[in-house]
């Protein structure tokens, strides 16, 4: 008969709080090390300053939802995986002692840790106190130099793209504040999260009234102790799409013209074609169709894939709807029928309606078929970044030898 396997038994908080502690006593001893070039540095240290050191330690970069904000804890969680990753992939040069370079997570957690320690730490305060303060200034100098410039530097783009990625026209931008906590248990950097709604107004489009979405971004400006939220909006000048007076216009997109844009700038994140619509129109380039509908260029990091078809309206511009840049009814989209015949259901059929067919093709690859929409303007779709692609791109679509039987392309060339 065997014998029956004992449970494990819970780790009481006690034991864990002393592991933890011991975790980071280790990991300060040899940080210590590194900067100072000694271990006999760290052997200074009495018991009690160790432990003030231990409770008093700046903790890693923590994600928290800010006040009143209701936010999912899967999008927290996210936030926080995201924000170890790239801070732990990513060195700092710090050049003191051996240590030649730290990680961004390290920097703002050991790094915060250390520096602060000899910045208050008074030469009479035990013995040893000032060979221990005169090992650390160097490091301490490097942390308060333009290194710190440059780290947060990066805490700040990581927070704006996180916050570009969970931001929604729609339902509400994502707001991300970067704040300092300093209470009696807790001391370090957090990522606060806020979720603003979007300002709305109902504008009658063909006899009916549509919810539209004034067109603008929050951002967060000042400085770290004092932030300030502000959002800025997006206006457009009458000149610029024909119109004999010359005020500024309040842009306004529709949640139908959202809809497209995600449908067909399909596999790329929501939060980042929102981000690109706003930019898109804070420099507006503006053309007109055969038909004389106003388009407005939509932009992917500066590099043209579509159009917005706007209507001025009850005072306002508003982006009606979404056209990829081979759709009919752009400029492309007419250059390419002219070159091919290829119709709106051709289109669909070959499924090259959309941008994944670009980013996510061997087209780029068959020099005959590149070049039909080269020749119809569309280069600009073979310079997208494909890091902005989520799709899978292993499965990559077969799709140049199926254009050339459709144009036949083998038995004649198309200019």
């Amino acid at each position: 008969m065997g014998t029956r396997k004992k449970k494990k038994q819970p780790i009481s908080q006690k034991t864990a709080n002393s592991q933890q502690r011991n975790i980071f006593l280790s990991y300060l001893k040899d940080y210590f090390k590194k900067i100072t070039g000694s271990e006999e540095i760290f052997k200074l240290l009495p018991k009690k300053e160790l432990e003030w050191l231990y409770e008093k330690r700046f903790r890693p970069i923590k994600v928290k939802a800010g006040l009143n904000q209701n936010i999912p804890k899967c999008i927290i969680q996210y936030c926080q995986n995201q924000i170890k990753q790239e801070f732990k992939e990513n060195l700092i040069p710090i050049n003191v002692g051996s240590l030649e370079t730290i990680t961004y997570h390290d920097y703002f957690s050991i790094g915060y840790t250390i520096s602060t320690y000899q910045g208050i730490l008074q030469e009479n305060e035990y013995k040893g106190a000032k060979v221990v303060k005169e090992a650390l200034s160097e490091f301490s100098q490097r942390m308060n130099s333009n290194i710190n410039e440059e780290a947060w530097e990066k805490f700040a783009w990581v927070s704006e793209i996180l916050s570009i990625l969970f931001s929604d026209l729609i339902t509400g931008l994502c707001v991300i504040n970067n704040v300092k906590v300093m209470e009696p248990n807790y001391v370090g950097f957090c990522l606060e999260l806020f979720e603003v709604a979007t300002d709305k107004k109902h504008i009658s489009v063909d006899g009916e009234k549509r919810i539209a979405n004034k067109l603008g971004w929050m951002t967060w400006q000042g400085t770290l102790n004092k932030p300030e939220l502000k959002m800025e909006y997006v206006t457009i000048t009458g000149e610029k799409i024909g119109l004999a007076n010359n005020t500024n216009l309040e842009i306004y997109i529709q949640n139908h013209a959202l809809i497209r844009l995600n449908e067909r700038m399909d596999d790329i994140n929501q939060g980042l074609l929102h981000y690109n619509t706003f930019q898109s129109l804070k420099c507006p380039k503006v053309c007109r169709n055969k038909d004389g509908q106003l388009l407005i260029e939509f932009r992917m990091s500066e590099v043209k894939t579509g159009y917005f078809i706007a209507e001025h309206i009850e005072g306002v511009l508003l982006l009606k709807t979404f056209l990829f840049l081979i759709n009919d009814c752009t400029p492309e989209g007419e250059k390419l029928h002219q070159n091919t015949g290829l119709m709106k259901n051709d289109k669909m059929y070959l499924n090259i309606d959309k941008i994944s067919a670009f980013l996510n093709s061997d087209i780029i690859l068959n020099d005959k078929v590149k070049q039909i929409f080269i020749n119809a303007g569309c280069e600009s779709l073979f310079k997208v970044d494909k890091s902005a692609y989520l799709g899978e791109v292993e499965k990559q679509k077969k799709l140049a030898d199926f254009l050339k039987r459709h144009l036949e392309l083998d038995s004649h060339d198309l200019n």
